[in-house]
């Protein structure tokens, strides 16, 4: 499929703006072309910098008036005009350039998008085709700065006006996106005993199912070896509001970022599984194959490791402080989408319990999964930090809460034209309800950093590619299709020789963890 074509104006500015331009390029599936003044010939749309076009244009265009900005921080009030996404509809915004945004005149019959106290810094001229003004032009990208950085709480402005636009022409489709989903992930706790530290699970059951959210307990596969059998009950009685997931595999310091190997790192995912696959066995309960990076570190042998190993994706917290270069997942597309593609695995964003309203308005206008993390000394004063939290989700849309295999499941874009399904998938596995008419099902793998091959499976049928390719697949289909995006070279875990397990890890758990389960069962995982 060929790529709508922006045309950049002036010329130069798709060169000043290179960083910029080839992250909304991949962000977007379109391609940015600095253009001459009359040299029209094959735009889908036009972005102009620090001018506006001279005459009519027959398709789409957005010019800023400002080339630069400077700091000066400012509330920005969205308007409520109803092409403006509903989840940013007449919210009142922090922007930290809206101070020196110089207000634009309103031509009679256009439309105020956003303003600030001196008045509109983005404007609709006309619909058909949509033409916008805006104050200030985006800046470049720095070395290293994710797009992300420059739509959130305290920096939107420059860049909102062009996502929107770009979001109008994205492949001429309307794209459905992901419900809103949530999670609360709790790092750390063991099934040993019904508490863990300020953590009774009764309690925490039967607040989460009062105030309707999920929270997945990211154990650490070293304390797998027991669970205790009234917290398995509790956990098997209520898996609409408590379930597990992983959680780095013995939870020393950096070991998903410090691992220098291949085999090292296989021999350490494969560990985790098999720990994940014993308690599956031995309790009956079920562990999300998502892996939540303790300290949020992972680095890129791992990644690809969690990859070939199976895992369905990993999360982790951009924001978070890490100790060594290399060790932050995280690429230009960093919590831009649903999840970004790293080494070909997924990487799903979660952020810190301190978030606010602003914070999760960005996050559901990006389309991510609300996942929030926090340890047990976060609740020492109770769970209504969680009953906060969940308010605040709950208030932006209808949010389904639920386990982080299920987000991963729907964790899927689709558009319908015609005949055709085209799908967007954000995690290894996910299932995608296909009408009776559907003839052809077009999957659109997202971009992978670094460049990586995929193997994708649609149904019973399989083709090989690179991820950020478009894979075909024919008809007839039925019902529900499962899509799975793996590796060409997948390794089975049962092929991994054996990790010994050591005992400084195993030892100082009952003191980090302040379990209330005997340590005897903790002295049993050395067996």
């Amino acid at each position: 499929m060929t790529r709508p074509v922006i045309g950049v104006f002036p010329r130069t500015q798709r060169a000043d703006r290179q960083r910029l331009f080839d992250a909304l390029e991949l962000a977007f599936r379109v391609r940015f072309q600095g253009r001459d003044a009359n040299s029209l010939a094959g735009l889908a749309a036009a972005v102009f910098i620090g001018s506006s076009p001279a005459e009519s244009l027959p398709f789409p265009w957005v010019a800023f008036a400002q080339e630069r900005s400077i700091p000066a921080g400012a509330r920005t009030r969205i308007g409520t005009d109803a092409m403006i996404d509903a989840r940013l509809r007449g919210r009142e915004l922090t922007d930290g350039s809206g101070g020196c945004a110089i207000p634009l005149g309103a031509p009679s019959g256009s439309s105020v998008l956003a303003a600030t106290g001196a008045g509109p810094v983005w404007l609709a001229l006309r619909e058909h085709p949509r033409q916008y003004l805006a104050a200030i032009a985006p800046a470049e990208l720095e070395a290293g700065e994710p797009l992300r950085a420059r739509l959130r709480a305290g920096s939107f402005l420059p860049l909102l006006p062009l996502v929107h636009l770009l979001r109008e022409i994205d492949g001429g489709r309307q794209w459905d996106q992901p419900p809103q989903r949530a999670a609360f992930i709790i790092d750390d706790p063991n099934l040993h005993g019904l508490r863990y530290g300020y953590i009774d699970y009764r309690e925490l059951v039967a607040r989460a199912k009062r105030g309707g959210y999920h929270v997945a307990i990211a154990s650490t596969p070293l304390d797998y070896r027991f669970v205790h059998p009234q917290a398995r009950a509790l956990f098997r009685a209520h898996p609409a509001q408590i379930s597990l997931t992983v959680h780095g595999n013995d939870h020393e310091h950096g070991e998903l970022a410090r691992v220098l190997d291949a085999e090292t790192a296989l021999s350490l995912g494969a560990q985790a599984l098999r720990r994940a696959d014993r308690l599956e066995r031995h309790s009956g309960l079920s562990v999300s194959r998502v892996m939540n990076a303790p300290h949020e570190e992972c680095n890129e042998v791992m990644l690809s490791a969690l990859y070939r190993l199976g895992f369905d994706g990993l999360a982790r917290d951009l924001l978070a402080p890490v100790s060594r270069p290399g060790a932050k997942p995280a690429g230009v597309l960093a919590d831009w989408e649903p999840a970004e593609i790293l080494g070909g695995l997924a990487i799903l964003p979660r952020f810190g319990l301190q978030s606010d309203a602003e914070d999760f308005a960005w996050r559901a206008y990006l389309n991510l999964p609300m996942l929030t993390c926090l340890h047990h000394t976060e609740l020492a004063g109770g769970l209504d930090v969680l009953d906060r939290a969940a308010d605040l989700v709950n208030r932006l849309r209808p949010t389904r809460w639920m386990s982080l295999s299920d987000v991963c499941a729907s964790n899927v874009a689709v558009a319908r034209s015609g005949s055709s399904l085209h799908v967007r998938p954000y995690a290894r596995r996910v299932r995608v309800a296909v009408e009776p008419t559907a003839t052809e099902i077009i999957i659109e793998t997202p971009p992978s950093d670094p460049a990586v091959d995929v193997r994708v499976t649609c149904g019973p049928a399989v083709e090989v590619g690179t991820f950020g390719s478009r894979f075909r697949f024919t008809g007839p289909f039925s019902g529900v299709v499962a899509i799975e995006m793996g590796a060409p070279d997948p390794i089975d875990v049962d092929a991994v020789p054996a990790r010994a397990t050591r005992i400084w890890p195993v030892l100082r758990r009952p003191h980090s963890c302040r379990s209330s389960g005997p340590l005897i069962e903790l002295l049993r995982q050395l067996s």
